[in-house]
């Protein structure tokens, strides 16, 4: 059976047991059109407002998100270098957008975004539950302007705001208020015999579900060091055609890739200090979670890493392209010169004789 197979058959051991517990919730307690009906015209509150650093420095939200974890992300930057202009997931210049050349704002792993408008440069997202730093993302626009993060930094200007958005607080309607609470203990027809059955698949099945994280887990590792390769062998072939004068190029791309795959084996000795951390107390669990945040944490810096590199290598891509196209016409025009010589000797024998 493939780990495919297994994390399907467990999916749908957990949507079984799901379903089964909200068809017996819902008959136990009837719907409530009224308290609907508040909680949909109960309006969002702006519970912080906060400027994002754009040296890098990350920006924990943690503290201050409530319990729908949403931020909204507003605003604009523009750089002095070309005159772009940047906003959260894009890059605009003379007109177009280039969503390919972000984000420039980092989020955790498992962000999900639930609305964008692009025009007024507005995005909502909902933040996954224990990490909640953002970050602009200089790394990636410095190694694009082939700066270091200082000078890409001081020649940004403008300003991108997180915006803490609070869930909406919904009225308690007045039936409710008044009702008194039911018992249903008499009619209750407890577990049935599907529900007992999905459970014990649900119970089976977890830990394939837990091992098939585990593996896609690795898998990020994994691609992030094939990227860092294929980067590194990148450079080192537009280095071969620029010339000896990018040498050092080459030798700090192979010192990325190294860094990389110590960055790897320090994630991983992070999650292997959480593993060894046993007990429901809540101050081990408490424990657990910073050192899976490390390990996120250090992931991420991998990530930036690896793009950095990358895009050095698309900017000596560029380079050793446009080094090939002054060399051709530095041929041409040498040609059409020794051609020319070669008429005015012509000329020249013509008239002696």
């Amino acid at each position: 059976m493939t780990r495919r197979t297994l994390l399907w058959l467990a999916a749908l051991a957990l949507g079984g047991v799901a379903a089964s517990a909200e068809a017996q919730q819902g008959a136990e307690a009837p719907a409530d059109p009224a308290a609907d009906t508040a909680a949909d015209t109960a309006a969002e509150r702006v519970t912080d407002r906060l400027a994002l650093p754009l040296d890098g420095q990350p920006l924990d939200l943690e503290p201050m998100l409530g319990q729908g974890r949403v931020v909204e992300l507003r605003g604009t930057v523009s750089s002095t270098f070309d005159g772009a202009e940047l906003d959260a997931f894009a890059r605009k210049a003379e007109s177009a957008r280039f969503e390919a050349d972000g984000p420039f704002v980092l989020l955790p792993p498992g962000s999900e975004l639930l609305e964008e408008d692009r025009l007024a440069h507005r995005y909502r997202v909902r933040l996954p539950a224990g990490d909640a730093r953002v970050a602009f993302a200089i790394a990636r626009l410095a190694a694009r302007q082939l700066q270091t993060r200082s000078e890409a930094a001081s020649q940004l200007r403008g300003r991108i705001e997180v915006l803490v958005v609070a869930p909406p607080v919904a009225a308690v309607a007045p039936s409710a208020a008044a009702a008194p609470p039911r018992s249903h203990r008499s009619s209750d027809p407890g577990p049935s015999g599907l529900g007992l059955a999905l459970a014990g698949l649900g119970a089976l099945f977890l830990p394939l579900l837990a091992l098939g994280l585990v593996g896609r887990r690795r898998d990020r590792w994994g691609l992030l060091l094939r990227r860092a390769r294929k980067a590194r062998a990148a450079v080192e072939k537009e280095v071969d055609r620029l010339g000896p004068a990018y040498v050092d190029v080459e030798e700090r791309a192979r010192e990325f890739e190294a860094l990389v795959a110590r960055q790897q084996a320090e994630a991983a000795s992070l999650r292997a200090a959480a593993a060894r951390i046993t007990g429901a107390a809540a101050e081990a669990q408490e424990r657990r979670k910073e050192l899976e945040r490390d390990a996120e944490r250090v992931l991420g810096e991998a990530g930036e890493i690896v793009e950095c590199l990358e895009g050095v290598a698309a900017q000596l891509a560029a380079a050793a392209a446009e080094h090939d196209r002054a060399r051709g016409a530095e041929t041409a025009v040498a040609a059409l010169g020794r051609e020319l010589e070669l008429a005015l000797n012509a000329d020249r024998e013509a008239r002696t004789d």
